[in-house]
Parts: structure tokens; C-alpha cells; sequence
């Protein structure tokens, strides 16, 4: 879903608000895409808690404000609103980078197994897919 209003910002932030805000679609694209890293986190951060483990998420969730906080003083002066959304995107990628590590120590995979979807994941998706396409057409 973020890929997809990804591709939609160029366009649709200036119609929306007019050509005035044409200038703030870079900085628009990059929150975009922290924001598909940042439900990822809230995914992972809830699955964390499950297993008995919050406070990995305070760690986490403390790493990237420290990122956040540094990324900020570097970028801020030189980027102004476009150094802030990076800064952003680096947080939640700092957060992501901790929550995946510590996750598979908990759970005793590889990050490849976690991130990538399995042939039995996609048929699921497109059962779920199928499912909700069909039930729309009865409305």
C-alpha cells in the first residue's frame, strides 16, 4: 500500500493543495515511505510484546529517537523540511534494524525467513484476495 500512494504523491499532493505545495512532494515521498517502515515497526513492536518481551521494544524505540535526534542536527541546517523526513526515515529504520535483530535471536530464525514471503503466504493472500473481491460484488 505504500508503494502504491508512493507513486500517487507527485500527483495527487499538489491537486489536492494546490501548486504551491509542489515543492514539498520530495519531502512528502520520503515520509511516505517511513511511514510503510514505521506500521512495519508497530507490527514487529506488537509481536515482541507477545512474546513476552517489551521492554526490547523501549530499547528499540530509544535507538531510533537517539537516531532521530543526530540525524536531525546534521540534517536539519543543510535540508531544512527534506532533512527532517530523512531524519524520520532514519529513525524508523534504526527502530526496524534493532526490533528485526532482536527478534530473531527471540525466535531462532533468519532474517530471510522472517522478511520474505513464503509460497504458502502468497496463496494466502490471494485466498484473502479472492475472498474480499468476491464479497464486495455482493453489496
Amino acid at each position: 500500500l505504500s508503494l502504491v500512494v508512493l507513486a500517487c504523491t507527485p500527483w495527487v499532493l499538489p491537486w489536492i493543495f494546490g501548486r504551491n505545495f509542489r515543492e514539498s512532494v520530495p519531502a512528502a515521498m520520503v515520509l511516505v515511505f517511513a511511514a510503510g517502515i514505521l506500521n512495519v515497526n508497530g507490527i514487529i513492536s506488537e509481536g515482541i510484546r507477545g512474546l513476552g518481551a517489551p521492554k526490547l521494544v523501549l530499547y528499540a524505540e530509544s535507538g531510533g529517537l537517539v537516531s532521530t535526534f543526530v540525524a536531525l542536527i546534521l540534517f536539519l541546517p543543510f535540508l531544512g523540511i527534506l532533512g527532517a523526513a530523512f531524519a524520520s526515515l532514519i529513525g524508523y529504520g534504526t527502530v526496524l534494524s534493532l526490533l528485526l535483530f532482536r527478534l530473531r535471536k527471540i525466535i531462532n530464525y533468519s532474517l530471510l525467513s522472517l522478511l520474505l514471503p513464503t509460497i504458502e503466504d502468497m496463496r494466502m493472500i490471494r485466498r484473502q484476495a479472492e475472498f474480499f473481491i468476491s464479497d464486495s460484488r455482493t453489496i
